[in-house]
Formats: C-alpha cells, sequence, structure tokens
C-alpha cells in the first residue's frame, strides 16, 4: 500500500511544479526538485508517471523545442490550484 501512496503522492507534486503553457519545465528539473524535498526517484519515473498522467489530465508535452518540457495545457480548467 505504501508504494501507491508513494506514487500518487509524487504524482500530485509533479503536477503542482507544472506551468500554465506557453512555459515548460523539464522532467529534470522536476527530478532536482523532487530530490530536494526527499524524493528519490529516477528522471526516467517522473518521464513515465508524466506520460500516465497525460493520459488522465490537460497536460502537454513539448517534445519539439529543446529541452522538451511539461506543462498544463493553455485551456486547461484549474485543478489543484494551478
Amino acid at each position: 500500500m505504501r508504494r501507491s501512496s508513494d506514487q500518487l503522492t509524487r504524482c500530485v507534486q509533479i503536477l503542482m511544479m507544472l506551468p500554465r503553457a506557453p512555459r515548460k519545465i523539464a522532467a529534470r528539473v522536476i527530478h532536482a526538485r523532487l530530490l530536494e524535498r526527499g524524493v528519490c526517484v529516477t528522471v526516467r519515473t517522473i518521464e513515465r508517471d508524466l506520460h500516465r498522467l497525460r493520459s488522465a489530465v490537460p497536460i502537454e508535452l513539448d517534445s519539439v523545442h529543446k529541452p522538451y518540457g511539461w506543462a498544463w495545457d493553455r485551456d486547461a480548467q484549474a485543478l489543484l490550484g494551478v
């Protein structure tokens, strides 16, 4: 049970870090911020979380301009105080 609770907490933290498009945040920056909060996961785990979240909430990946980045969709309704 602890693992799913940790994953849920991590995903909420990730969502709260995302800016609204056109601004974006790279997975590596999210990784660094999570490490500062004591959350020890890999960048790849964060990328997997973001891709899973993308199917459930209105977030987008800018994979055209480097560094690639994540953001709330411009037209997304307020969620989690975003």
